[in-house]
Protein backbone atom coordinates (compact mmCIF):
# COMPACT_ATOMS: atom_id res chain seq x y z
CA UNK A 1 0.00 0.00 0.00
CA UNK A 2 1.38 3.29 -0.57
CA UNK A 3 2.38 5.66 1.98
CA UNK A 4 3.12 8.77 -0.14
CA UNK A 5 1.08 11.26 -2.03
CA UNK A 6 -0.52 9.96 -4.61
CA UNK A 7 2.02 10.61 -7.77
CA UNK A 8 4.92 11.06 -5.27
CA UNK A 9 7.05 14.63 -5.11
CA UNK A 10 6.64 16.73 -8.22
CA UNK A 11 10.17 17.84 -7.94
CA UNK A 12 11.42 14.41 -8.02
CA UNK A 13 9.52 13.88 -11.18
CA UNK A 14 10.51 16.88 -12.74
CA UNK A 15 14.20 15.19 -12.13
CA UNK A 16 13.10 12.14 -13.44
CA UNK A 17 11.98 14.09 -16.80
CA UNK A 18 14.41 16.10 -17.28
CA UNK A 19 17.07 13.01 -17.55
CA UNK A 20 15.13 11.27 -19.78
CA UNK A 21 14.39 14.43 -22.29
CA UNK A 22 18.82 14.61 -21.82
CA UNK A 23 18.87 10.88 -22.63
CA UNK A 24 16.58 11.31 -25.76
CA UNK A 25 18.43 14.39 -27.18
CA UNK A 26 16.67 17.28 -26.15
CA UNK A 27 17.55 20.49 -23.96
CA UNK A 28 17.19 20.86 -19.99
CA UNK A 29 16.86 23.77 -18.38
CA UNK A 30 19.09 23.93 -14.98
CA UNK A 31 18.29 26.39 -11.68
CA UNK A 32 20.97 27.32 -9.02
CA UNK A 33 19.13 30.04 -7.20
CA UNK A 34 20.15 33.06 -9.74
CA UNK A 35 22.43 31.27 -12.32
CA UNK A 36 20.44 29.05 -14.94
CA UNK A 37 21.68 27.21 -17.89
CA UNK A 38 20.44 25.20 -21.11
CA UNK A 39 22.14 21.43 -21.04
CA UNK A 40 22.17 18.89 -23.59
CA UNK A 41 24.25 15.68 -23.07
CA UNK A 42 27.48 16.31 -25.59
CA UNK A 43 27.09 12.76 -27.27
CA UNK A 44 24.00 14.61 -28.93
CA UNK A 45 25.58 17.94 -29.59
CA UNK A 46 25.93 17.89 -33.12
CA UNK A 47 26.53 21.20 -35.46
CA UNK A 48 22.74 21.51 -36.32
CA UNK A 49 22.09 20.98 -32.47
CA UNK A 50 24.47 22.84 -31.03
CA UNK A 51 23.39 26.24 -33.05
CA UNK A 52 20.26 26.25 -32.21
CA UNK A 53 20.74 25.80 -28.53
CA UNK A 54 23.59 28.78 -29.40
CA UNK A 55 20.43 31.04 -30.66
CA UNK A 56 18.10 29.95 -28.03
CA UNK A 57 20.84 30.85 -25.61
CA UNK A 58 20.84 34.38 -26.77
CA UNK A 59 24.14 33.94 -28.81
CA UNK A 60 26.29 32.72 -25.48
CA UNK A 61 29.03 30.03 -26.15
CA UNK A 62 28.48 26.53 -24.94
CA UNK A 63 31.03 25.26 -22.23
CA UNK A 64 31.97 21.41 -22.08
CA UNK A 65 31.38 20.02 -18.27
CA UNK A 66 32.28 16.18 -17.81
CA UNK A 67 34.47 14.45 -14.79
CA UNK A 68 37.97 14.66 -14.40
CA UNK A 69 38.27 10.95 -15.65
CA UNK A 70 36.77 11.78 -19.03
CA UNK A 71 38.62 14.62 -19.46
CA UNK A 72 41.75 13.26 -18.98
CA UNK A 73 40.70 10.00 -21.35
CA UNK A 74 39.84 13.22 -23.91
CA UNK A 75 43.53 14.44 -23.24
CA UNK A 76 41.98 17.84 -22.27
CA UNK A 77 44.07 19.93 -19.66
CA UNK A 78 44.08 18.70 -15.89
CA UNK A 79 41.15 20.23 -13.42
CA UNK A 80 41.35 21.25 -10.32
CA UNK A 81 38.97 18.95 -9.07
CA UNK A 82 37.02 15.97 -9.85
CA UNK A 83 34.69 17.66 -12.35
CA UNK A 84 36.47 19.57 -15.35
CA UNK A 85 34.75 23.12 -17.33
CA UNK A 86 36.01 24.10 -21.08
CA UNK A 87 35.77 25.94 -23.80
CA UNK A 88 35.84 24.68 -27.06
CA UNK A 89 36.63 25.84 -30.65
CA UNK A 90 34.32 24.83 -33.51
CA UNK A 91 36.99 22.49 -34.60
CA UNK A 92 37.01 20.60 -31.05
CA UNK A 93 33.47 20.46 -30.88
CA UNK A 94 33.22 18.67 -33.88
CA UNK A 95 36.20 15.95 -32.62
CA UNK A 96 33.82 15.01 -29.72
CA UNK A 97 32.17 12.59 -31.98
CA UNK A 98 35.10 10.65 -31.08
CA UNK A 99 33.11 9.49 -27.82
CA UNK A 100 35.06 6.13 -26.89
CA UNK A 101 37.88 6.03 -29.03
CA UNK A 102 41.70 6.10 -28.44
CA UNK A 103 42.79 9.77 -26.27
CA UNK A 104 42.89 12.47 -28.50
CA UNK A 105 43.67 15.73 -28.58
CA UNK A 106 41.37 18.72 -28.84
CA UNK A 107 43.75 21.36 -30.30
CA UNK A 108 41.68 24.65 -29.58
CA UNK A 109 40.77 23.75 -26.24
CA UNK A 110 40.53 26.76 -23.37
CA UNK A 111 40.73 25.24 -19.89
CA UNK A 112 38.75 27.60 -18.19
CA UNK A 113 38.75 28.79 -14.45
CA UNK A 114 35.99 27.66 -12.29
CA UNK A 115 33.34 30.49 -13.46
CA UNK A 116 30.43 28.49 -13.87
CA UNK A 117 28.46 27.73 -10.44
CA UNK A 118 29.67 23.80 -9.02
CA UNK A 119 26.04 23.08 -8.74
CA UNK A 120 25.28 24.10 -12.10
CA UNK A 121 27.80 21.53 -12.85
CA UNK A 122 27.29 18.47 -10.85
CA UNK A 123 23.52 18.99 -11.92
CA UNK A 124 23.96 18.51 -15.56
CA UNK A 125 26.53 15.06 -14.66
CA UNK A 126 24.36 14.05 -12.32
CA UNK A 127 21.48 14.23 -14.82
CA UNK A 128 23.40 12.60 -17.40
CA UNK A 129 23.95 9.27 -15.07
CA UNK A 130 20.73 9.01 -14.46
CA UNK A 131 19.96 8.93 -17.93
CA UNK A 132 22.39 6.13 -18.48
CA UNK A 133 24.77 8.73 -20.61
CA UNK A 134 28.11 9.64 -20.53
CA UNK A 135 28.76 12.17 -17.85
CA UNK A 136 30.01 15.11 -20.24
CA UNK A 137 26.89 18.00 -21.25
CA UNK A 138 27.05 20.88 -23.43
CA UNK A 139 26.18 23.93 -20.84
CA UNK A 140 24.91 27.75 -22.05
CA UNK A 141 24.51 29.69 -19.40
CA UNK A 142 20.91 30.90 -19.67
CA UNK A 143 17.87 32.82 -18.95
CA UNK A 144 14.69 30.60 -17.43
CA UNK A 145 12.53 32.72 -20.18
CA UNK A 146 15.27 31.44 -22.77
CA UNK A 147 14.85 27.77 -21.50
CA UNK A 148 10.73 27.85 -21.84
CA UNK A 149 11.31 29.33 -25.37
CA UNK A 150 13.25 25.68 -26.48
CA UNK A 151 10.44 24.16 -24.61
CA UNK A 152 12.96 22.46 -21.90
CA UNK A 153 11.84 21.06 -18.91
CA UNK A 154 13.67 23.03 -16.05
CA UNK A 155 14.81 21.53 -12.54
CA UNK A 156 16.35 23.00 -9.61
CA UNK A 157 19.94 21.59 -8.89
CA UNK A 158 19.55 21.12 -5.56
CA UNK A 159 16.66 18.58 -6.48
CA UNK A 160 18.73 17.05 -8.57
CA UNK A 161 21.43 16.14 -5.80
CA UNK A 162 18.85 15.09 -3.62
CA UNK A 163 17.41 12.72 -6.36
CA UNK A 164 21.07 10.96 -6.73
CA UNK A 165 20.98 10.59 -2.75
CA UNK A 166 17.73 9.72 -1.56
CA UNK A 167 15.64 6.28 -1.97
CA UNK A 168 12.57 6.64 -2.71
CA UNK A 169 9.74 5.91 0.34
CA UNK A 170 7.53 3.89 -1.91
CA UNK A 171 9.56 0.94 -2.97
CA UNK A 172 7.12 -1.97 -2.57
CA UNK A 173 6.60 -5.28 -4.26
CA UNK A 174 4.23 -5.31 -6.92
CA UNK A 175 3.56 -8.72 -8.29
CA UNK A 176 4.48 -11.98 -7.29
CA UNK A 177 3.78 -14.91 -9.69
CA UNK A 178 4.93 -18.66 -9.69
CA UNK A 179 8.11 -18.91 -12.45
CA UNK A 180 9.45 -22.52 -12.95
CA UNK A 181 13.08 -21.76 -14.11
CA UNK A 182 15.05 -24.62 -15.90
CA UNK A 183 17.91 -24.16 -13.05
CA UNK A 184 15.30 -23.56 -9.93
CA UNK A 185 11.59 -25.14 -11.15
CA UNK A 186 10.45 -24.11 -7.73
CA UNK A 187 11.04 -20.38 -8.00
CA UNK A 188 8.27 -17.43 -7.43
CA UNK A 189 9.64 -14.09 -8.99
CA UNK A 190 8.59 -10.85 -7.12
CA UNK A 191 8.71 -7.69 -8.75
CA UNK A 192 9.94 -4.02 -7.49
CA UNK A 193 9.00 -1.05 -8.43
CA UNK A 194 11.42 2.21 -8.40
CA UNK A 195 9.15 4.80 -9.25
CA UNK A 196 12.26 7.99 -8.84
CA UNK A 197 14.34 5.83 -11.15
CA UNK A 198 11.95 4.34 -13.64
CA UNK A 199 13.07 0.76 -13.10
CA UNK A 200 12.18 -2.20 -12.34
CA UNK A 201 14.20 -4.89 -10.35
CA UNK A 202 13.18 -8.03 -9.71
CA UNK A 203 13.36 -11.27 -6.43
CA UNK A 204 13.54 -14.45 -7.57
CA UNK A 205 12.23 -16.90 -4.51
CA UNK A 206 13.32 -20.11 -4.65
CA UNK A 207 12.26 -23.30 -2.17
CA UNK A 208 10.81 -22.69 1.08
CA UNK A 209 12.57 -19.25 1.91
CA UNK A 210 10.46 -18.73 4.81
CA UNK A 211 11.55 -21.41 6.54
CA UNK A 212 15.09 -20.63 6.18
CA UNK A 213 16.96 -18.54 9.22
CA UNK A 214 19.73 -17.54 6.61
CA UNK A 215 18.31 -18.45 3.07
CA UNK A 216 21.12 -18.20 0.22
CA UNK A 217 21.33 -14.88 -0.97
CA UNK A 218 22.62 -13.43 -4.21
CA UNK A 219 22.81 -9.92 -5.74
CA UNK A 220 22.69 -10.19 -9.57
CA UNK A 221 23.43 -7.09 -11.68
CA UNK A 222 21.25 -7.46 -14.54
CA UNK A 223 23.57 -8.61 -18.17
CA UNK A 224 21.88 -8.47 -20.81
CA UNK A 225 24.72 -9.62 -23.00
CA UNK A 226 26.14 -12.23 -20.58
CA UNK A 227 22.28 -13.55 -19.07
CA UNK A 228 20.09 -13.26 -21.91
CA UNK A 229 22.74 -13.79 -25.23
CA UNK A 230 25.24 -15.85 -23.38
CA UNK A 231 28.10 -13.28 -24.29
CA UNK A 232 31.52 -15.43 -23.64
CA UNK A 233 32.95 -11.99 -22.38
CA UNK A 234 31.66 -11.66 -18.74
CA UNK A 235 30.76 -14.13 -16.21
CA UNK A 236 27.34 -13.59 -15.40
CA UNK A 237 25.02 -16.11 -16.92
CA UNK A 238 27.21 -18.28 -15.29
CA UNK A 239 26.65 -16.88 -11.87
CA UNK A 240 23.12 -16.28 -12.50
CA UNK A 241 22.53 -19.74 -13.44
CA UNK A 242 24.71 -21.45 -10.95
CA UNK A 243 23.21 -19.50 -7.98
CA UNK A 244 20.19 -20.33 -8.97
CA UNK A 245 21.07 -24.27 -9.20
CA UNK A 246 22.66 -24.31 -5.86
CA UNK A 247 19.10 -22.57 -4.16
CA UNK A 248 17.27 -25.17 -6.07
CA UNK A 249 19.47 -27.96 -4.51
CA UNK A 250 19.85 -26.35 -1.02
CA UNK A 251 15.94 -26.31 -0.98
CA UNK A 252 15.55 -22.19 -0.27
CA UNK A 253 17.30 -19.38 -2.05
CA UNK A 254 16.92 -15.42 -2.76
CA UNK A 255 18.14 -14.12 -6.01
CA UNK A 256 18.20 -10.38 -6.47
CA UNK A 257 18.36 -9.12 -9.98
CA UNK A 258 18.99 -5.48 -9.96
CA UNK A 259 18.82 -3.24 -12.82
CA UNK A 260 22.17 -1.88 -12.85
CA UNK A 261 23.55 -3.28 -16.22
CA UNK A 262 27.21 -2.97 -16.56
CA UNK A 263 28.23 -2.07 -12.91
CA UNK A 264 25.35 0.77 -12.78
CA UNK A 265 26.73 2.57 -16.50
CA UNK A 266 23.95 0.90 -18.65
CA UNK A 267 23.88 -1.32 -21.72
CA UNK A 268 24.86 1.21 -23.98
CA UNK A 269 28.50 2.58 -22.29
CA UNK A 270 29.26 -1.17 -21.27
CA UNK A 271 29.40 -1.73 -25.05
CA UNK A 272 31.35 1.25 -24.93
CA UNK A 273 33.93 -0.21 -22.26
CA UNK A 274 33.91 -3.28 -24.40
CA UNK A 275 35.46 -1.21 -27.50
CA UNK A 276 37.80 0.78 -25.09
CA UNK A 277 39.15 -3.21 -24.00
CA UNK A 278 39.60 -4.27 -27.16
CA UNK A 279 41.12 -1.42 -27.88
CA UNK A 280 44.00 -2.44 -24.76
CA UNK A 281 41.98 -1.11 -21.77
CA UNK A 282 40.95 -3.59 -18.58
CA UNK A 283 37.48 -3.51 -17.25
CA UNK A 284 38.58 -0.63 -14.59
CA UNK A 285 40.47 1.45 -17.00
CA UNK A 286 37.77 1.54 -19.41
CA UNK A 287 35.38 2.79 -17.14
CA UNK A 288 37.59 5.26 -15.65
CA UNK A 289 38.29 7.10 -19.89
CA UNK A 290 34.18 6.96 -20.37
CA UNK A 291 34.34 9.45 -16.78
CA UNK A 292 32.83 6.71 -14.19
CA UNK A 293 34.15 4.79 -10.91
CA UNK A 294 35.25 1.61 -11.00
CA UNK A 295 31.59 0.24 -9.78
CA UNK A 296 28.76 2.90 -9.77
CA UNK A 297 26.14 0.10 -8.06
CA UNK A 298 23.69 1.52 -5.33
CA UNK A 299 23.51 -1.76 -3.16
CA UNK A 300 20.86 -0.03 -0.90
CA UNK A 301 18.33 -1.08 -3.31
CA UNK A 302 19.05 -4.57 -2.53
CA UNK A 303 19.02 -4.07 1.34
CA UNK A 304 15.68 -2.06 0.93
CA UNK A 305 14.15 -5.55 -1.28
CA UNK A 306 15.42 -7.70 1.80
CA UNK A 307 13.54 -6.02 4.38
CA UNK A 308 10.31 -5.82 2.49
CA UNK A 309 10.69 -9.41 2.23
CA UNK A 310 11.68 -9.96 5.86
CA UNK A 311 14.76 -11.17 5.75
CA UNK A 312 17.96 -9.86 8.02
CA UNK A 313 20.14 -13.00 7.50
CA UNK A 314 21.65 -14.26 5.00
CA UNK A 315 24.30 -16.39 3.37
CA UNK A 316 26.06 -14.99 0.54
CA UNK A 317 26.43 -16.04 -2.58
CA UNK A 318 29.43 -14.21 -4.41
CA UNK A 319 33.34 -13.90 -5.42
CA UNK A 320 32.54 -9.77 -4.62
CA UNK A 321 33.81 -9.48 -1.15
CA UNK A 322 32.93 -5.15 -1.34
CA UNK A 323 29.13 -7.11 -2.27
CA UNK A 324 29.54 -8.61 1.35
CA UNK A 325 30.90 -5.16 3.16
CA UNK A 326 27.96 -3.47 1.54
CA UNK A 327 25.20 -5.32 2.29
CA UNK A 328 26.44 -5.44 5.62
CA UNK A 329 27.58 -2.14 6.33
CA UNK A 330 23.34 -1.35 5.22
CA UNK A 331 22.23 -3.99 8.53
CA UNK A 332 21.92 -7.45 6.66
CA UNK A 333 23.59 -10.29 8.65
CA UNK A 334 26.25 -12.35 6.41
CA UNK A 335 26.81 -15.77 8.15
CA UNK A 336 29.07 -16.70 5.61
CA UNK A 337 30.45 -15.99 2.32
CA UNK A 338 30.04 -18.92 -0.07
CA UNK A 339 31.72 -18.72 -3.50
CA UNK A 340 30.55 -19.22 -7.07
CA UNK A 341 32.56 -22.45 -9.13
CA UNK A 342 32.61 -22.01 -12.80
CA UNK A 343 34.66 -22.09 -15.94
CA UNK A 344 36.80 -19.16 -17.39
CA UNK A 345 37.12 -19.42 -20.91
CA UNK A 346 39.86 -17.54 -23.73
CA UNK A 347 37.13 -14.56 -23.71
CA UNK A 348 37.10 -13.71 -19.95
CA UNK A 349 39.91 -14.91 -18.91
CA UNK A 350 41.87 -11.41 -18.91
CA UNK A 351 38.35 -9.71 -17.70
CA UNK A 352 38.39 -11.80 -14.65
CA UNK A 353 42.00 -11.52 -13.39
CA UNK A 354 41.85 -7.98 -13.52
CA UNK A 355 38.51 -8.64 -11.52
CA UNK A 356 40.48 -10.33 -9.22
CA UNK A 357 43.95 -8.28 -8.81
CA UNK A 358 41.95 -4.70 -9.30
CA UNK A 359 38.51 -5.26 -7.50
CA UNK A 360 39.76 -7.77 -4.80
CA UNK A 361 37.48 -10.64 -6.16
CA UNK A 362 38.34 -14.02 -4.71
CA UNK A 363 38.76 -16.19 -7.44
CA UNK A 364 40.20 -19.18 -6.00
CA UNK A 365 37.98 -21.87 -7.01
CA UNK A 366 38.47 -21.47 -10.33
CA UNK A 367 41.73 -20.49 -10.48
CA UNK A 368 43.13 -23.37 -12.98
CA UNK A 369 41.17 -22.32 -15.73
CA UNK A 370 42.29 -18.66 -15.33
CA UNK A 371 45.85 -20.11 -16.46
CA UNK A 372 46.33 -19.39 -19.90
CA UNK A 373 46.68 -22.66 -21.94
CA UNK A 374 50.02 -23.88 -23.27
CA UNK A 375 50.57 -23.38 -27.21
CA UNK A 376 51.04 -25.92 -29.50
Amino acid sequence: MRTTAPFGDAAQRAVLRAAQDLARGWPVGLAAGSNTALVLAAEYAGDAERRAMTAGAGGASPWLVTTARRAFSLGLPPSAGATGIYHLDEAAWHRLGELAAAPIDLQGVLASEATLPTTLVDAALSLCRIGELLPMAALWPSSPHEAETLGAVTVDAATVRAHRERLEGHFEPAIAVPLPLADAPDTRVLTFRQPDRATMHLAFLVGDVEAAAAPLCRLHSACFTGDVLGSLRCDCGEQLRGALARMQAEGAGILLYLAQEGRGIGLVNKLRAYRLQDAGSDTIDANHRLGFDDDERDYRVAARMLDLLGVRRVRFLSNNPAKLQALTSLGIEVVERLPIAFDANRHNRRYLKTKAARSGHDLATIAPSLEDPPHG
